[in-house]
Protein backbone atom coordinates (compact mmCIF):
# COMPACT_ATOMS: atom_id res chain seq x y z
CA UNK A 1 0.00 0.00 0.00
CA UNK A 2 1.18 3.48 -0.75
CA UNK A 3 1.35 6.15 1.96
CA UNK A 4 -1.69 7.86 0.44
CA UNK A 5 -3.71 4.62 0.51
CA UNK A 6 -2.73 4.03 4.14
CA UNK A 7 -3.63 7.61 5.07
CA UNK A 8 -6.99 7.26 3.30
CA UNK A 9 -7.72 4.03 5.19
CA UNK A 10 -6.72 5.64 8.48
CA UNK A 11 -9.02 8.60 7.82
CA UNK A 12 -11.90 6.15 7.30
CA UNK A 13 -11.20 4.65 10.72
CA UNK A 14 -10.33 7.94 12.44
CA UNK A 15 -11.64 11.14 10.74
CA UNK A 16 -9.40 13.22 13.03
CA UNK A 17 -6.27 11.31 11.98
CA UNK A 18 -4.71 14.13 9.94
CA UNK A 19 -5.27 16.62 12.79
CA UNK A 20 -3.37 14.57 15.39
CA UNK A 21 -0.17 16.06 16.75
CA UNK A 22 0.85 13.27 19.13
CA UNK A 23 1.36 9.58 18.88
CA UNK A 24 -0.40 7.40 21.38
CA UNK A 25 -0.94 3.67 21.65
CA UNK A 26 -4.42 3.84 20.11
CA UNK A 27 -3.06 5.63 17.03
CA UNK A 28 -0.26 3.08 16.66
CA UNK A 29 -2.68 0.19 17.06
CA UNK A 30 -5.08 1.70 14.51
CA UNK A 31 -2.32 2.40 11.98
CA UNK A 32 -0.81 -1.07 12.29
CA UNK A 33 -4.22 -2.71 12.25
CA UNK A 34 -5.31 -0.90 9.08
CA UNK A 35 -2.13 -1.76 7.27
CA UNK A 36 -2.02 -5.36 8.53
CA UNK A 37 -5.67 -6.08 7.83
CA UNK A 38 -5.45 -4.63 4.34
CA UNK A 39 -2.27 -6.40 3.27
CA UNK A 40 -2.94 -9.46 5.40
CA UNK A 41 -6.38 -9.95 3.84
CA UNK A 42 -4.99 -9.67 0.32
CA UNK A 43 -2.33 -12.29 1.06
CA UNK A 44 -4.97 -14.51 2.68
CA UNK A 45 -7.13 -14.12 -0.44
CA UNK A 46 -4.20 -15.05 -2.70
CA UNK A 47 -3.49 -18.12 -0.62
CA UNK A 48 -7.14 -19.16 -0.77
CA UNK A 49 -7.18 -18.59 -4.54
CA UNK A 50 -4.14 -20.85 -4.91
CA UNK A 51 -6.05 -23.67 -3.22
CA UNK A 52 -8.30 -23.74 -6.28
CA UNK A 53 -5.79 -22.68 -8.96
CA UNK A 54 -3.51 -25.69 -8.53
CA UNK A 55 -1.98 -25.36 -12.02
CA UNK A 56 -1.20 -21.65 -11.56
CA UNK A 57 -3.34 -20.54 -14.51
CA UNK A 58 -4.38 -17.24 -12.94
CA UNK A 59 -8.06 -18.18 -12.97
CA UNK A 60 -10.44 -20.72 -11.44
CA UNK A 61 -12.93 -22.77 -13.44
CA UNK A 62 -16.11 -24.51 -12.34
CA UNK A 63 -14.19 -27.78 -12.52
CA UNK A 64 -11.51 -26.42 -10.16
CA UNK A 65 -14.24 -25.57 -7.65
CA UNK A 66 -15.85 -29.00 -8.03
CA UNK A 67 -12.54 -30.74 -7.33
CA UNK A 68 -11.51 -28.68 -4.30
CA UNK A 69 -14.69 -27.74 -2.43
CA UNK A 70 -15.48 -31.30 -1.27
CA UNK A 71 -12.13 -31.30 0.57
CA UNK A 72 -13.21 -28.32 2.69
CA UNK A 73 -16.97 -28.70 3.02
CA UNK A 74 -18.91 -31.39 4.78
CA UNK A 75 -21.87 -31.14 2.42
CA UNK A 76 -22.29 -31.54 -1.33
CA UNK A 77 -22.21 -28.51 -3.61
CA UNK A 78 -24.46 -28.45 -6.64
CA UNK A 79 -23.51 -27.30 -10.12
CA UNK A 80 -26.02 -24.48 -9.75
CA UNK A 81 -24.29 -23.28 -6.57
CA UNK A 82 -20.92 -23.38 -8.31
CA UNK A 83 -22.28 -21.34 -11.22
CA UNK A 84 -23.79 -18.87 -8.75
CA UNK A 85 -20.41 -18.53 -7.02
CA UNK A 86 -18.68 -17.93 -10.34
CA UNK A 87 -21.31 -15.32 -11.20
CA UNK A 88 -20.63 -13.46 -7.95
CA UNK A 89 -16.88 -13.38 -8.61
CA UNK A 90 -16.95 -12.87 -12.38
CA UNK A 91 -18.30 -9.42 -13.29
CA UNK A 92 -17.22 -9.84 -16.94
CA UNK A 93 -19.17 -13.12 -17.30
CA UNK A 94 -16.21 -15.02 -18.75
CA UNK A 95 -17.14 -18.19 -16.88
CA UNK A 96 -13.86 -18.15 -14.97
CA UNK A 97 -12.81 -16.39 -11.79
CA UNK A 98 -9.65 -14.35 -12.28
CA UNK A 99 -7.34 -13.86 -9.32
CA UNK A 100 -7.94 -10.10 -9.11
CA UNK A 101 -11.73 -10.65 -9.17
CA UNK A 102 -11.46 -13.24 -6.41
CA UNK A 103 -9.25 -10.99 -4.27
CA UNK A 104 -11.58 -8.02 -4.71
CA UNK A 105 -14.61 -10.00 -3.56
CA UNK A 106 -12.68 -11.74 -0.76
CA UNK A 107 -11.39 -8.49 0.73
CA UNK A 108 -14.66 -6.54 0.62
Amino acid sequence: MSKKEIDDELRKVDPEFSKRTQVDFELVRTAVSVRWNKNGKVEEARECFRLFDKRDKGYITANDLKLVLPNYLEFPVTDAEIQELIGECDPNATGNIRENEFIKLYTQ
